[in-house]
């Protein structure tokens, strides 16, 4: 287990292909007996010179993969570390990075706005190591700055340096570096490297003790960072003193080599793991302390170039190219050939949507990316519950411009939704456990009003593949604040479709909140429940739409509240087949009211 934390992939495939989970009651007795949980193989091929794993589980099933193959395959991959990621050879990788973006990419250049935006407030920094606030209005027209995420840490908000009405003065004022959270010193050196000498920290720029200011500058992120030179990401601080720059083990954050004697007298050769050139970063990225908090998610997508400063590796993510010091020359050769797709992606997406050759069009490629992002930041943690919609007004405001980009007109944002698509986004599910937000701030029907693992009904189909079977009537939300992306106050949709009561015997048990059930005889469904508590055998059922090549149907499980009120307790799939889309779309239709 301890190899798995470390990063091995190898190890991380075991555990991950067999969810092996040895509590330590048992890993203890198993030093001590010396028992094991499973048995391995190990198959030479001395003709093609690698080594294939087998593994045998008590279930007698046995998994074979290819694991091994000769290191001098992969021309890029960098074996030498060294033991911190603030060593002048990992500089060297960020200075190559940041050269050939600056000066070559071309869709990494900035547009005019870039040059003549400025965030309402920034920190300026000196070469005497001091800072002090500035309003943005007072700063140069054409400043470049940079744009700090962190993870706040759980210190009570009173002890920590902030921006309020009582320290605005003293703040403004050049003072110290020294006095700073660690983090935020490293993020200051990182930023004058390069000659920028203005830095953005929400907690330092946003007046912490007003609400008003604080949902203004909220709904304005996406051109904070969209207009950021460059994004610094503290990824392996838990805190604001945990910093950017980590001391490392070179052999664990390097590339997994196996030293082997293919033949006894031969000489010793290396070997690494196949899944190495295109996954094991992915672990070390993925498990980092920054990115499980739900507001990174817009600030790494809407910077126009990002350094991620990890506890194992630095990584780096423009719109052109995506790097690492494993894979200094680009991570994008592992992820297949980006000449094969036909769409442009709106957003750089180190660990999101992957493009699609089937997505007919760039509309349609922006909605499956924002429900790629939306599966990506359903799960993450908020400081404070009532940011699940906040947190992601940025990157909608974002797509609102992208959508009248491509077509001009009234694309509305409905707590989560698009109503251009919302007869799809509405048959999200909870795939695991989920519990509702203990206050409101969302409608039954949108997936922000639960705190769960979800995934977007829209990524079963394929955009513009499927019939719909209801309709939106109409759309009534109220909001907290004149910015229909941020906090809700309620939220109804009137939706007429086919509708049935149904029946709903739980025959067998797929997770947590789901199970397969037959709301009529033959017609075989899935069903998954919001929570546990939505629960029921017996519900109100709207159809919404079928695939065009017949693999399913969705609808929306309801409970009626009062007269035509309803409220959203799952979402079903059931088969596609004609006979059952037949009687389904002669069922009667149906005006309701979801709240």
């Amino acid at each position: 287990m301890a190899s798995v934390h470390d990063g091995c992939v190898v190890c991380n495939y075991f555990y991950r292909w067999g969810n092996i989970d040895i509590p330590s009651s048992l890993q203890e007795e198993e030093e001590n007996s010396g028992c094991c949980f499973s048995v391995f193989s190990v198959e030479i091929n001395w003709e093609r010179s690698y080594f294939r794993i087998h593994i045998f589980t008590k279930t007698d099933r046995a998994k074979t993969d290819n694991l091994y193959e000769d290191i001098k395959a992969d021309r890029n991959i960098n074996f030498d570390f060294e033991a911190s990621t603030n060593s002048a050879s990992t500089w060297s990788f960020i200075n190559d990075w940041m050269e050939k973006c600056t000066e070559s990419h071309q869709a990494c250049r900035q547009p005019d706005l870039a040059t003549s935006y400025r965030p309402t407030r920034l920190l300026q920094m000196n070469e005497s190591n001091s800072f002090r606030l500035v309003q943005g209005s007072e700063c140069p027209t054409a400043i470049q700055y940079a744009a700090l995420s962190y993870c706040w840490g759980s210190k009570p908000a009173h002890s920590l340096l902030r921006l309020l009405r009582s320290t605005m003065s003293g703040l403004s004022e050049w003072q110290p570096v020294d006095g700073l959270p660690k983090t935020f010193r490293d993020a200051m050196n990182v930023a004058q490297r390069p000659g920028v000498y203005y830095l953005w920290i929400d907690r330092l720029c946003i007046f912490q003790d007003s609400a008003e200011d604080w949902r203004h500058e909220a709904s304005t992120m996406q051109d904070v960072y969209r207009n950021a030179y460059i994004g610094i990401r503290a990824l392996g601080a838990k805190d604001d003193e945990g910093g950017c720059f980590f001391e490392r083990d070179p052999a664990k954050a390097g590339p997994t080599v196996f030293s082997f004697k293919m033949e006894p007298d031969g000489k010793m050769m290396n070997f690494m793991c196949r899944r190495e050139e295109f996954w094991s970063w992915r672990y070390t990225f993925q498990h980092e302390p920054l990115c499980q908090r739900s507001w990174v998610v817009q600030e790494r997508l809407l910077a126009p170039r990002t350094l991620y400063f990890g506890s194992k590796q630095v990584f780096w993510e423009c719109r052109a190219r995506t790097c690492c010091e494993m894979h200094p020359e680009g991570m994008d050769s592992c992820e297949g050939d980006p000449k094969e797709t036909p769409t442009e992606k709106a957003w750089k997406q180190l660990l999101a949507a992957e493009r699609d050759n089937n997505r007919p069009s760039h509309r349609h490629q922006l909605f499956f990316e924002w429900d790629v992002i939306v599966e990506l930041y359903a799960n993450l943690q908020l400081t404070r519950a009532s940011d699940k919609l906040v947190a992601l007004s940025g990157l909608a405001n974002d797509m609102q411009k992208r959508l009248n980009e491509w077509q001009p007109g009234l694309h509305r944002y409905l707590a989560g939704l698009w109503e251009d698509e919302s007869i799809r986004q509405l048959t999200w599910f909870v795939s695991g456990s989920a519990k509702r937000a203990s206050q409101y701030r969302a409608p039954s029907w949108s997936w922000a009003c639960l705190d769960g693992k979800v995934t977007p009904g829209t990524m079963m189909t394929k955009v513009g593949e499927c019939v719909e079977l209801a309709s939106m009537i109409s759309a009534e939300m109220v909001y907290l604040s004149k910015e229909e992306t941020g906090e809700v106050k309620s939220g109804i949709l009137t939706l007429e479709g086919p509708c049935m009561w149904a029946k709903l015997p739980l025959q067998a048990k797929t997770g947590p909140n789901s199970a397969m059930v037959s709301p009529l005889p033959g017609l075989r469904s899935h069903v998954w429940f919001d929570t546990l508590n939505d629960v029921t055998g017996e519900a109100f059922l709207l159809w919404t739409y079928y695939d065009v090549d017949g693999a399913s149907m969705r609808g929306l499980v309801l409970a009626l509240i009062e007269n035509d009120r309803y409220r959203r307790l799952g979402s079903i799939s059931a088969s596609g087949h004609e006979e059952d889309i037949e009687f389904v779309e002669a069922l009667p239709k149906t005006r309701v009211r979801i709240i």
